[in-house]
């Protein structure tokens, strides 16, 4: 519970989740650049995707250069109107749909014309809004007919539908439709894609208002036709349209009434049939059979989309359609304030929790891949779940927690480290500092009394060695020693309690805490014997030593802990023993020397060995010691063999000692215990020891 719920803890996450809200206030706030920011990111997405393979079933009939040599520059009398009506019919085509460059030239009070287009509803004409009349280009002056003629574009069903009209993004109503086409209002669709400035088209308006009315998009009232329901309006709590529904189609919506598009391609994606194949009565057309038609020119509008900036406004149109009848338009979880904030909120957590735990530069690591597992889900939600989500909030978001939380570490735990590294550096490794300036509870001030492991490790007969080389010499050697195993020391977070010509004495388990501490002292040790050994062969050949072995004493006992002003203090019983069980370790030709406590502690990962049983100064009871030999996946030969040489001689039957022991000694000649043993037990063969003797021999 400490771990996660700490002062230090709650004090990052505060942090963290502040400049959080911070940053997510300018998306609630939709300012400008991030928004476009986001715009960005999905054309990127979009790119990175590549193209879709579009339905079959969305043609696009254009007036191209063919259709033109065949019946002259466009417009065209209406007769020509009236036949492509028919044709249209006659092919199959479930809707046909008339873009409003070609509905404008449409319209007229000519009665086969009229006739023609009846009341069917295979038939869709698009219009164009204007937001003010002042906007309304000079050759459309004449269509404009006033705000309030527009009322008689109406009457279509989803007028009906109740719609929060402040939700809705509103038009100035001028428009390029005059009132006669009240004929067709059951059949209109507005064509206006209202792009955002300086980025490509990623979406197309579905809804719009209108004074109290709402009103549909090409589009939608397309695939209202082809399903043959009208369209419904669904809400979310609050007012905020969620979605439209045609029959059992469901078009999700932003908040602002759009729809985000599943982008198929570039231009040229969809199918293309020229007017002038259609006129063809020879031509093949089955292709166009129960499919929608969108009938518009290739010298209209075009647009930038994430594919390129040539794209017909017909082709986007088609798209939408696409989207809307067969394919899975994207659901734009960006407009979902909720959405956004619960991502800023988990990824806020994320770092407040995991930054501190971890030095500056590792700490620019994690945030950079929780970065990329937001860009990486992300895209693949875009990808394989149709689902955009909010890229730049977050990745602003991760980028200023990093800062902020840098910048109070820096303020307040490097200071606090590099004072501790001036009062500790000399006795702790630096990720033993880090751990202690985060977690400063781990210090004890006052005092206290803890169960520790002690550890004292040196070289056999130093003395000589000191005698053997100058000065120069001998102060490269130690440096190059301690190079080598202070890491070691460092890595078990022991701490150095006293250093003097070549020995260390340590403890673990505190200041830092640990209940393995007696599992670390083996290792450590372990570790250092190999580095040592690994050393030895060039130090030998470098400075000419001779052999060069390791004392060392490890011992587990309670431990008076606490701040004694000057460092960490550390005094008990256990800093003697190890000492002494380091000296000792020459009597019996051995490197690491354990008292029974720390055996008892770790057995079930190391091997040890019995070698005596001994009195030791100011003890009241005597104890058994023991080498450390390995870990125990590691085989070591002969010792069942020397145990029981070393039971025979504890129960005194001394002539199996022997024996045992020789057994050992014919395949290990110099090992160090087997020849205590074998000496003692002959010596005592020729003058056996008395029968109150308890065995322990006194060692000072």
């Amino acid at each position: 519970m400490q771990t996660f719920v700490s002062k230090r803890s709650l004090t990052y996450i505060a942090i963290s989740l502040i400049t959080a809200l911070i940053i997510a206030s300018a998306y609630f706030l939709n300012l400008g650049p991030i928004s476009r920011g986001e715009r960005m990111v999905l054309d990127r997405f979009y790119r990175l995707r590549g193209p879709l393979e579009p339905s079959q079933k969305i043609v696009l009939a254009v007036v191209d250069e063919k259709t033109i040599e065949q019946f002259g520059p466009w417009p065209w009398k209406h007769r020509v109107y009236v036949k492509l009506i028919e044709r249209l019919r006659e092919i199959g085509v479930k809707v046909a749909v008339f873009d409003a460059s070609v509905a404008q030239v449409v319209v007229s009070e000519d009665r086969k014309l009229r006739d023609s287009i009846g009341e069917q509803k295979d038939l869709v004409f698009g219009y164009t809004f204007y937001p003010t009349r002042e906007d309304i280009p000079l050759d459309d002056k004449e269509w404009a007919t006033g705000e309030d003629s527009f009322d008689v574009l109406t009457t279509q069903k989803i007028t009906s539908v109740r719609v929060p009209l402040e939700h809705l993004p509103g038009m100035g109503g001028i428009k390029t439709v005059p009132s006669r086409l009240r004929v067709i209002s059951g059949t209109l669709g507005f064509t206006n894609l209202l792009p955002a400035k300086d980025t490509a088209i990623t979406s197309v308006p579905t809804l719009v208002r209108y004074k109290n009315v709402v009103l549909p998009s090409l589009a939608l009232t397309a695939v209202a036709r082809a399903e043959g329901f009208t369209p419904l309006v669904r809400e979310k709590d609050g007012g905020n349209v969620k979605a439209v529904a045609v029959g059992k189609k469901t078009i999700p919506l932003n908040k602002s009434g759009r729809m985000l598009l599943n982008m198929a391609g570039p231009a040229g994606t969809y199918k293309y049939r020229s007017l002038a194949d259609i006129f063809d009565e020879k031509a093949d057309l089955k292709d166009l059979e129960d499919t929608i038609v969108i009938i518009g020119s290739l010298q209209g509008d075009k647009i930038a989309t994430p594919f390129g900036s040539d794209v017909p406004v017909i082709e986007v149109w088609a798209n939408a359609m696409d989207d809307m009848l067969y394919g899975k338009p994207l659901i734009d979880t960006a407009s979902s304030k909720g959405a956004t904030a619960g991502i800023i909120v988990i990824i806020a957590l994320i770092l407040g929790i995991a930054l501190p735990r971890v030095r500056i530069m590792p700490s620019l690591g994690i945030a950079i891949l929780v970065a990329a597992a937001v860009v990486v889900d992300g895209y693949l939600f875009f990808a394989y779940a149709h689902r955009w989500f909010a890229m730049v909030t977050p990745l602003l978001v991760i980028f200023f927690v990093w800062v902020a939380v840098t910048e109070y570490r820096y303020a307040t735990e490097e200071r606090v480290r590099k004072k501790f590294m001036m009062r500790f550096g000399s006795f702790m490794g630096k990720k033993t500092i880090t751990s202690l300036v985060t977690r400063p509870a781990r210090l004890p001030s006052k005092g206290e009394k803890r169960l520790m492991t002690a550890m004292t490790v040196g070289i056999r007969r130093f003395e000589h060695m000191c005698s053997e080389l100058d000065a120069k010499n001998l102060i490269a050697f130690m440096k190059g020693y301690y190079r080598e195993i202070l890491p070691v020391l460092h890595g078990e977070d022991a701490y150095v309690v006293m250093s003097g010509n070549d020995k260390l004495v340590c403890t673990l388990g505190a200041p830092v805490l640990h209940s393995d501490h007696a599992l670390r002292a083996c290792r450590a040790m372990l570790g250092i014997r190999r580095a040592v050994a690994k050393r030895r062969p060039g130090w030998k050949e470098r400075y000419r030593l001779g052999t060069l072995r390791l004392r060392a004493g490890i011992h587990t006992g309670p431990m008076a802990i606490g701040d004694a002003g000057n460092g960490f203090a550390a005094v008990g019983t256990p800093l003697d023993m190890s000492e002494l069980w380091a000296r000792i370790a020459r009597t019996y030709r051995v490197s690491i020397v354990c008292g029974p406590e720390t055996v008892h502690a770790a057995r079930e990962k190391f091997f040890f060995r019995p070698l005596d049983y001994v009195s030791v100064p100011h003890g009241q009871h005597p104890v058994e010691i023991f080498e450390l030999m390995g870990e125990r996946s590691i085989a070591t030969p002969y010792m069942d063999v020397y145990v029981r040489a070393y039971e025979a001689y504890r129960e005194r039957d001394y002539r199996s000692a022997v024996v045992a022991a020789d057994k050992v000694l014919e395949n290990l000649p110099h090992d160090g215990p087997s020849l205590l043993i074998k000496a003692r037990s002959e010596r005592f063969l020729k003058k056996p020891p008395q029968k109150e003797w308890d065995g322990a021999w006194i060692v000072k």
